[in-house]
């Protein structure tokens, strides 16, 4: 077998389209969306599965948020706008409010939710602000009760050395100070975590590891991967990511500082 290697650097918003198309084509995914509920939370990444899922277009992504890292902070989206979670019923979008929905849960249906970070042990971490834990707060203990599948599409830019000890130093009444939203961390040890490599090896017969991250201006938080597979499957996926390369920008949705109450030192 003529093995051949393919080097792609990828910014985030082209690994969010990546993300979004392999799930999209995962057993798991086609299966739900012929038969059963799905629930798409808000999240940049998730942005990008709504339209996929929908063949529709979100011009200002960041309104598919309820929180957001911009401007050098961790904030609340405005509600100027802001977008409700996608529900999925038998493959089509419903009008039902998700909390509703959430609580009719069986273990074949699927509830996907966005993560700030993500460890080498299973573990996802997502950043809540709100009352009650935010929105994987109020769905959690329904997810666990029902058997639920947890799917938490992810980039490799947000992998962390580990999620172990943040529990004890997170938290809005244990933070003093803080340039951004006081936050705490909801840590998941149950998820199904989905990055580029899956969505790579789901996509096309290869297989992809990152080989390293970071960069500057439009690459800020890229992932650099290499490609491995038979020379037609590989040519096939270089193709692909030269049509990840349109991927436009992501707009910022923030919440006005004027309109905040609670400051913060920024």
């Amino acid at each position: 077998m003529d093995i051949k290697r393919l080097q792609v650097t990828l910014n985030v918003e082209e690994s969010r389209r990546l993300i979004a198309k392999g799930l999209l084509k995962t057993e798991l995914f086609e299966e739900a969306l012929e038969e059963g509920k799905i629930i798409i939370a808000n999240g940049t990444t998730n942005a990008y599965l709504y339209e996929e899922i929908l063949n529709e277009t979100i011009e200002d992504k960041g309104k598919f948020t309820a929180g957001i890292v911009t401007e050098g902070v961790a904030c609340i989206t405005s509600s100027n706008g802001r977008m409700e979670p996608l529900v999925i019923i038998d493959g089509k979008k419903s009008d039902r409010n998700w909390l509703e929905v959430v609580s009719e849960f069986d273990n074949n249906d699927i509830f996907v939710k966005g993560a700030n970070a993500f460890d080498v042990y299973g573990r996802a971490g997502i950043m809540i602000a709100g009352p009650g834990g935010g929105t994987i707060g109020k769905a959690y203990g329904h997810l666990v009760g029902a058997g639920s599948l947890l799917v938490i599409p992810v980039g490799i830019e947000k992998l962390i050395p580990s999620l172990e000890y943040v529990v004890d130093i997170t938290g809005t009444k244990n933070i003093d100070y803080s340039i951004g939203k006081k936050s705490g961390m909801f840590v998941v040890p149950d998820a199904l975590i989905f990055t580029e490599e899956d969505s790579f090896e789901t996509l096309f017969d290869v297989t992809a590891r990152a080989i390293a991250a970071g960069g500057i201006k439009e690459s800020k938080g890229s992932v650099t991967f290499i490609i491995e597979g038979e020379d037609s499957e590989v040519l096939r996926c270089l193709s692909f990511v030269k049509e990840l390369k349109k991927e436009k920008p992501i707009a910022g949705n923030k919440a006005l500082c004027d309109d905040c109450g609670d400051k913060c030192q920024r």
